[in-house]
Formats: C-alpha cells, structure tokens, sequence
C-alpha cells in the first residue's frame, strides 16, 4: 500500500517583504527515492482581512542525483500577487508506492 508522508514543513520570514515578481530559490534533501511523487505548496501569510489577496507559486520542480546516490529537490517559490508577503509557509507532501 502506497504511504502518504508529509516531510518536511518550514517557513520563510524575511527582514523585509516578498515582493510581486520576487523569486526564492530552495533546495530540499534526504530520503528521495526514484518512485516517489512529490508535492510542494507554499502558503502564504494570512489574517489581516483589510490586506489585498496574496499569492503564491511553487515553479520550476526538478531533482538533482548526486553522485553519492542520493537525490535533491530544486525547486522556486515565485510571489504572483499584485502585493507583497511578510511570510510563507513550505510543505511537502511525498506519496511512496
């Protein structure tokens, strides 16, 4: 039976805000194996009902093995929203056959 795994779940708070068009390059390691599916979403900062929507998108998806056998994941964050963003949340979701 397939496992679903959330793997790794961080965040992003900057000195100074996420601008529109801003991109963040990250990079997440260990346990990748050639069968599993990943998905990465990040969540924007929320609450404040008078701010204007925020959006996010994860771009840019590969992976990277190493000569050691292991795997890594490249991937971007971009700011697609007409507004800036204090901070962001990083989850990742692996579905293992």
């Amino acid at each position: 039976m397939a496992q679903l795994i959330t793997w790794i779940q961080s965040s992003w708070v900057g000195q100074t805000e996420m601008q529109p068009g801003e991109v963040h390059g990250w990079v997440a390691q260990g346990g990748l194996q050639p069968s599993d599916v990943i998905q990465i979403m990040a969540h924007p900062v929320v609450g404040n009902p008078n701010a204007p929507e925020r959006l996010l998108r994860v771009e840019n998806v590969r992976t990277d093995g190493l000569p050691d056998g292991t795997r890594k994941i490249l991937y971007e964050v971009r700011n697609i929203g007409l507004t800036s963003i204090p901070a962001y949340l990083k989850t990742y979701m692996m579905l293992r056959p």
